[in-house]
């Protein structure tokens, strides 16, 4: 009986033996291998890193005296973050609202930078428009007012345009007219500063805010109208 025992202990105590063998092969081969992996992470992560700094110094030659965060591209046209009322453009754009009364968001803001003056203009070129107000992706221009005495920048020109509002109706998505209006936002935008020999222009992310318009979907519209209307009109300099 004892006999019997002792051998079947040495049994059990062997294959343990062997399956812990196997495991520290295992591991073993697991270690080297996560220890390679390793030494191309790291390599690769710093490549990546460095390209994004050539990329960031190549792209961001221009000094600013804000903390905007500027991405350039092949053309002229470049992403920043800042205060739309406070840049050294010429002219900047409005997301205006349809009755051209000033409201929330870059609207008010712009409305009260350029002061009282700004809406009694807007009532005038309301005037001359037959519906009474402003359509989904028409522009108009305006003189900025005290928005160019107030902080002394070389802001001469205000370009309203009215984006495709969404406002209550997320739920259907984004049609091919809101799209279309979008992109008319800009293009028509454009078509006036060069009416008017501007060569720098700023807009704000239209439609955006109060009209619910899907960011991601609005910046990638915006910047292919604008790339579409440089193409078109390359004789034309945008700084």
């Amino acid at each position: 009986m004892s006999n019997k025992n002792y051998s079947g202990n040495s049994s059990v105590s062997k294959e343990t033996g062997d399956e812990k063998t196997k495991d520290n092969v295992e591991e073993s081969k697991k270690e080297k291998i996560d220890k390679n992996n390793n030494t191309y992470i790291l390599p690769l992560t710093l490549v990546t890193i460095a390209v994004v700094i050539i990329i960031l110094c190549l792209c961001c030659k221009e000094n600013t005296n804000s903390k905007d965060i500027l991405l350039k591209y092949k053309t002229n046209v470049c992403i920043r973050m800042c205060n739309i009322v406070k840049l050294d453009v010429k002219c900047i754009c409005n997301a205006a609202k349809p009755s051209f009364s000033g409201g929330s968001g870059v609207d008010g803001a712009i409305h009260d930078a350029a002061g009282k003056e700004l809406k009694n203009a807007c009532k005038d070129e309301l005037k001359k428009i037959n519906l009474g107000k402003l359509a989904t992706g028409d522009a108009v221009s305006t003189d900025s007012f005290e928005l160019k005495n107030k902080y002394k920048k070389t802001i001469k020109y205000i370009i309203h345009t009215v984006g495709p509002n969404l406002n209550g109706r997320e739920e259907k998505g984004v049609t091919q007219k809101d799209e279309q209006d979008l992109k008319n936002c800009y293009a028509n935008s454009l078509d006036l500063a060069k009416d008017k020999n501007i060569h720098s222009i700023d807009f704000p992310a239209i439609s955006t805010f109060n009209y619910k318009f899907p960011t991601d979907l609005a910046a990638r519209l915006s910047l292919k109208a604008v790339n579409e209307w440089l193409n078109k009109n390359n004789e034309y300099k945008i700084k």
